[in-house]
């Protein structure tokens, strides 16, 4: 038997490779991917498939075509296979074309280019779930009509054909309590009352009741909540009078626990006459949490992308960008302190994914936002080379370094008890009222982290009004007498380094973070003696003396210096 199909349309080759290079780990084993580089090609595959009675569980169809748009296409495929869940991929797509695949295509899924591996692989496992569910709902409807319908027929018969009638009727009994009894799906069977006369196995194991339970009980007194019992004898008296109801609503468990389920419910026939309900429950629980991770992860890079936006740009803060804020539903226009959050040692989940361990350290990022962002005046986002904190302050607050410093300590605390594993260093910038200065205030957070960090690695919360010549240092950067300066100090080190294969730089390093040269071998695993004998060699080379005042002062500052304009490097190449 042919393995079913996922069809993958787009007129770039790469987007194809990509495609395929992200759904054939996950799904090549069980599913046959056929990717086309034209609607043209996409419906000679569809035709021959369709010819051999292969099931298509999905399309992902590009937007921008030549010849025939997405859309259009995804149309034409759903006249020929209406189970096929479509999904449409795109970065151009319009409003109008969305709601047209929607209303004449059943479009069950839009995503934007570009995508995340983690959304495509959850979208494609939901649709082709959704697929599958469908058909197995279209094929038990068909069981259960098809038995009702002989049920009706060996009635009709029974005064001539009582033995047979009977016999075949208890054939018929057994095979639909083997299909009742085998469904996946919970199923329960009511009279006219709603009185309970069977279950199935799923039933008990969802709602989490025995058979001695449910017995003399009414359903709707078991698994329906008090708000929604109109809702439920709203569907009972239609299912009496033959209608077929299907529709998405909550149903409560023993312990009283919400599951979101989608609910079909069709009437139960003796004699041509309705006389009780046949309710087939599906747990939507799952697709709701994905729906939830989607949206969550949708509203999570948007975000990043305007604060990142806004931290890299010099303009003006204009009125469109505050309205693209409140569409964001971050309060621009309030106070607000700003940190940045370096992470320094962090430990992938132990339940990740093998073949996602190498984004582990993005998935890990995305998880301390959404629970940083959890927390009230809290808005945090992925610069990339950190993770930017905007905490929102009452309107009359005045700059105070001491208040600032609690707020962050506090925010190290509870990020280091949800995760205990990681390691954090926080930089705070100035205070000022407002947003107009919000790039400059983003770019001495991180300086405060990073460079404090290397200054003064024992602390974990550094204030950029307590970095002493920071400030000023950060105005130098574009004086060419630093780079001068720098060539005369320490660049003789890393010149020396690069020529010797030696590793002198380093060492200078933490004899500038540290009085003590003891520490500094511990810290380096090197003998005390290789330490002084390194000093001597810095010395030499440097032509000035690390124990005085001047010689520290000097050197400390060209550290400084220099790791300013590597952090700026390093931003120039994000």
């Amino acid at each position: 038997m042919a393995k079913p199909l996922i069809l993958c349309i787009d007129d770039e080759k790469s987007i194809l490779d990509s495609l395929e290079s992200q759904l054939q780990p996950e799904f090549g084993s069980e599913f046959t991917i056929e990717l086309a580089e034209s609607a043209e090609e996409a419906q000679e595959i569809l035709k021959e498939n369709l010819s051999r009675q292969v099931d298509i569980p999905l399309i992902l169809a590009d937007y921008l075509m030549p010849g025939c748009k997405g859309d259009q296409f995804l149309i034409w495929a759903h006249r020929k296979t209406p189970e096929t869940r479509n999904v449409l991929l795109t970065g151009q797509a319009g409003l109008d074309a969305v709601v047209n695949a929607i209303n004449n295509a059943g479009l069950y899924r839009y995503i934007a280019k570009p995508w995340e591996r983690n959304d495509l692989i959850l979208t494609v496992k939901e649709a082709v779930a959704s697929f599958r569910q469908q058909k197995k709902i279209r094929l038990q409807n068909q069981d259960l009509h098809a038995l009702n319908a002989q049920l009706e027929q060996m009635n009709q018969e029974l005064d001539e054909r009582v033995t047979i009638r009977t016999q075949e009727l208890n054939q018929q009994k057994a095979l639909f309590r083997q299909v009742f009894d085998n469904a996946p799906d919970p199923m329960a069977i009511v009279d006219d009352t709603e009185k309970i006369i069977q279950v199935n196995p799923a039933f008990l194991g969802m709602f989490q009741y025995t058979l001695s339970e449910l017995q003399d009980n009414y359903l709707s007194d078991l698994i329906v909540a008090p708000e929604s019992r109109p809702e439920s004898t709203e569907f009972r008296v239609k299912t009496l009078a033959g209608q077929t109801i299907h529709e998405e609503t909550q149903r409560l468990n023993k312990e009283g626990k919400s599951i979101p389920v989608s609910l079909m419910a069709y009437p139960l026939y003796i004699d041509t006459v309705s006389r009780g309900t046949i309710v087939v429950y599906q747990d939507l629980t799952l697709k709701r949490e994905t729906a939830d991770l989607l949206q969550r992860s949708y509203a999570r890079h948007r975000r990043n992308d305007f604060f990142n936006a806004l931290a890299a740009s010099q303009k003006k803060i204009s009125n469109d960008i505050y309205a693209q804020g409140q569409l964001l539903g971050v309060p621009l226009k309030s106070s607000f302190l700003l940190f940045f959050l370096m992470i320094k040692e962090w430990e992938i989940p132990f339940d990740l994914p093998k073949q996602d361990q190498g984004t582990g350290f993005h998935i890990f990022v995305d998880k301390m936002i959404d629970r940083l962002s959890e927390k009230p005046s809290i808005y945090a986002w992925d610069s990339q080379t950190g993770i930017g904190v905007l905490h929102i302050v009452s309107p009359d607050y005045h700059e105070n370094i001491m208040t600032e410093k609690q707020i962050a300590e506090g925010l190290l605390i509870q990020s280091q008890e949800d995760f205990p594993k990681t390691k954090f260093v926080i930089g705070i910038a100035e205070f000022w009222p407002g947003m107009e200065h919000f790039a400059k205030r983003y770019k001495q957070a991180r300086i405060s982290a990073l460079i404090g960090a290397k200054l003064h690695p024992t602390q974990n919360i550094h204030h950029y009004l307590e970095t002493g010549a920071f400030p000023l240092l950060s105005k130098l950067m574009d004086d060419e007498e630093s780079g001068r300066f720098l060539d005369r100090t320490i660049g003789k080190i890393i010149e020396y380094d690069r020529a010797n294969g030696t590793n002198l730089f380093l060492t200078l390093e933490k004899i500038i973070a540290q009085d003590n040269l003891r520490k500094v071998a511990d810290e380096m695993f090197l003998h005390y003696k290789t330490i002084i004998f390194r000093k001597q060699s810095i010395e030499k080379i440097l032509g000035v003396s690390l124990d005085t005042f001047e010689g520290r002062t000097l050197v400390g500052t060209a550290m400084a210096l220099y790791y300013f304009f590597q952090m700026e490097d390093d931003q120039a190449l994000r």
